[in-house]
């Protein structure tokens, strides 16, 4: 179509330097794409403004002219491989208050022109390998109000002109040393708002700041307690230091990050469910019964409390995390912990316990953990400990037995606790017998108990500290002989044993032998010789107890209990109804299995065959509770009157009806029997309630009767 002078012309005939390009043609870009301003910016002397406009991605096909775009105030979340490559005379990009939290590595290459980059408010969490790579010209680079949590080393290696660099209210825990050395022409720097952890490998940051007091934001340390909010650059640099005793009181090793922070090394997610702060990851009140799969190398205390454990299996999970130093298990369900669920936490120092349902504590349930400093086992149902319950444990300073169910303690039990300094065993319901004297004797010596441990048993030292016990007092008379956790008692008279392993096989037992091992792995009971016919009697009913008459029949190879009319349950022990069909029905019910709710229906075949209601001795009394009602079809007479026991109130209204005859009798406690005609009938249907009552001794009255006069 143009130019005008070459219109019409054949394009393969048109000479080479006729093909020219004058005024503004030439700053037309060579493609098909067109470069506009976008709809909902403005463009101006070069300048792209898009600030609030609601975008979600970086616009395209901007003038390459351009030296200023304005993307503030938008909801742009990714910057893409390359976005601003094209516009190679920018010199200021702002893209502040967005959603950003991920950049392509070469984001801004090619922009040797760029002198501001404003990333602040943004979402960003690590900053890729190279991005600021050929950006020489950078002035001014504001990363504020982010959540970056390491630097690499090599961030800043091209930005040799930068004045001004904000890491303001970042996550940095710590920085690598030399990462500032490429900023040659620094003049401010601030770093506050970040959870600095002042050990041995930030002490490189104090002697930079001291020889360049740039820092004007007055960055503070977080951790250890005795920096914590100290401005870094007025600490002395001899206070960094790195040791085991501020491992231990810090949770975990924050320098396993510090050493590779210059890396920024890629790390497993956060669980899902959980929550991950720094080193600790957060599990609790999750509803979890087992440990997530998938935890970050990186975590040096791991929270699973308030959950549902029951059982803590040796999966090996701890074997991947070197770092960790402190495990939260309390206020789960957890009964027992396999040999070997602790594999691998060789560097855990602290584990609690508290508020679970262990009964008993073997020394091969915290085998690896030969670090571990502190061992909460409070509020448990622990009742005895034995003289192995601790062993491989000789780096424990502080045990809390506290709250658990302990009668007796194994002498020995603590010998292998060498570095023992605090121990609770308060809230115990010790049992001061002649098992437990060496424990008097060992309290006043080592003098590291927690508070007054007393007795609960006998009876004549209760409430009674054990240290003041004399050791003549430590008995086992009466009966006062527990012993459950001596050693004397790790094995049934009946059998033999060997380590964990107990054999009772062809002893001829009926019952399982008292005093078998907890920790017993296996367990022999065979016959190896059955005594003759002993199979071919055998019947699922033989051990299974119908009741009330009821007949065990055998269906798909399982007892059955047939009941007879009235009893339900599965053993037809619940009595539901008691029919009277004739005159013949006779029926004796035990009186215990006759319940508020059990309904009793009383029916006569005809008019004239009337019903009593008797009590079986002098002193015992069947009676109807509260206030009845009868009618139905049923005829029945209350006759004679002292059938029903009249010694207490405890009818407290019985009404009589019929339907037929005169005005109702009303029965009440004062009056209990009426002038009745001696052919008085009366309508009943159920009594709901039938008990047993005596003013002597209830024990006496074993049963009541239900009986059909002639």
């Amino acid at each position: 179509m143009g130019p005008s002078h070459l219109r019409g012309h054949n394009v393969a005939e048109v000479q080479k330097r006729e093909f020219v390009c004058s005024g503004h043609q030439s700053f037309m870009a060579p493609s098909c794409s067109v470069l506009h301003c976008p709809a909902a910016c403005t463009c101006s002397n070069n300048i792209v403004d898009c600030r609030g406009k609601g975008l979600t991605e970086i616009p395209t096909n901007l003038p390459e002219t351009i030296t200023e775009i304005r993307l503030e105030q938008n909801s742009i979340k990714v910057i893409p491989p390359g976005a601003f490559s094209p516009y190679k005379k920018l010199r200021r990009i702002d893209l502040s208050n967005n959603q950003i939290s991920e950049l392509a590595p070469d984001s801004f290459q090619g922009l040797r022109s760029l002198n501001s980059l404003v990333l602040y408010g943004n979402k960003i969490t690590e900053l890729p390998k190279s991005l600021f790579e050929g950006l020489f010209s950078l002035q001014l680079l504001l990363l504020n109000a982010n959540k970056i949590n390491c630097l690499r080393v090599d961030a800043f290696q091209d930005l040799h002109n930068l004045n001004l660099l904000s890491l303001y209210d970042n996550k940095l825990q710590t920085i690598a040393k030399g990462t500032f050395s490429p900023l040659r022409a620094i003049q401010t720097m601030h770093l506050a708002q970040n959870p600095f952890i002042c050990d041995c490998h930030l002490k490189w940051l104090a002697d930079y700041l001291h020889t360049n007091p740039i820092e004007t934001s007055g960055a503070r340390c977080t951790s250890p307690r005795r920096l914590a909010n100290k401005r870094i650059g007025q600490i002395k640099s001899k206070k960094f230091r790195c040791s085991a005793k501020e491992q231990y009181f810090i949770p975990g090793t924050e320098d396993y990050r510090s050493k590779l922070s210059g890396d920024c090394f890629a790390d497993l997610a956060c669980p899902e469910k959980c929550r991950c702060e720094g080193t600790t990851v957060d599990c609790s009140n999750q509803k979890l019964n087992k440990i997530p799969d998938h935890i970050p190398q990186y975590t040096a205390e791991l929270r699973l409390n308030n959950n549902e454990f029951t059982v803590l299996e040796a999966t090996g999970i701890f074997k991947k995390l070197p770092q960790l130093r402190k495990i939260n298990f309390s206020n789960n369900k957890i009964t027992d912990i396999e040999e070997g669920a602790f594999e691998g936490a060789s560097g855990v120092n602290e584990i609690l316990l508290t508020s679970n349902r262990l009964e008993s504590v073997r020394h091969k349930m915290f085998k690896g953990l030969e670090s571990l400093k502190t061992l909460m086992l409070r509020s448990n149902r622990i009742s005895c400990v034995g003289n192995d319950s601790f062993i491989g444990l000789s780096s424990v300073r502080l045990l809390s037995l506290y709250d658990n169910q302990i009668t007796t303690i194994a002498p020995g039990a603590f010998d292998t606790l060498h570095s023992l300094s605090t121990l609770n065993l308060l809230a115990n319901p010790f049992n001061c017998n002649c098992y437990l004297a060496w424990l008097g004797e060992w309290l006043r010596k080592k003098r590291i108990v927690t508070g007054n441990p007393r007795c609960q048993k006998p009876y004549f030292l209760k409430e009674i500290p054990i240290q003041d016990v004399a050791i003549q007092d430590f008995t086992c008379d009466d009966g006062n002989d527990d012993s459950s956790c001596s050693p004397l008692s790790r094995c049934p008279t009946e059998c033999t044993c060997l380590d964990t392993v107990v054999r009772c096989s062809n002893k001829g037992l009926k019952v399982l032998p008292k005093g078998i091992p907890r920790d017993v792995t296996e367990l022999g009971l065979f016959c190896e010789f059955s005594p003759p016919m002993v199979l071919p009697r055998t019947s699922p009913c033989d051990n299974f107890d119908c009741q009330n008459g009821a007949q065990c029949i055998i269906r798909i190879n399982e007892p059955i209990c047939q009941c007879l009319p009235g009893y339900q349950g599965e053993k037809c022990e619940k009595l539901v109804s008691v029919n009277f069909i004739n005159k013949e029905s006779y029926l004796q019910i035990p009186s215990a299995k006759v319940r508020p709710q059990t309904n009793i229906t009383l029916q006569a075949m005809k008019r004239g065959s009337p019903f009593l209601l008797a009590s079986p001795s002098e002193d015992s009394c069947v009676f109807l509770e509260e206030t009845l009602s009868f009618a139905s079809t049923s005829w029945v007479a209350l006759s004679p009157c002292p059938s029903i026991c009249l010694s207490d109130p405890i009818v407290t209204n019985l009404r009589l009806e019929d339907h037929w005859g005169p005005t109702p009798c009303i029965l009440n406690t004062q009056e209990m029997c009426c002038d009745l005609p001696n052919d008085w009938l009366v309508l009943m249907s159920s009594i709901s309630a039938l008990h047993r009552h005596s003013r002597s001794d209830l024990t006496k009255v074993s049963q009541f009767s239900l009986l059909q006069e002639e």
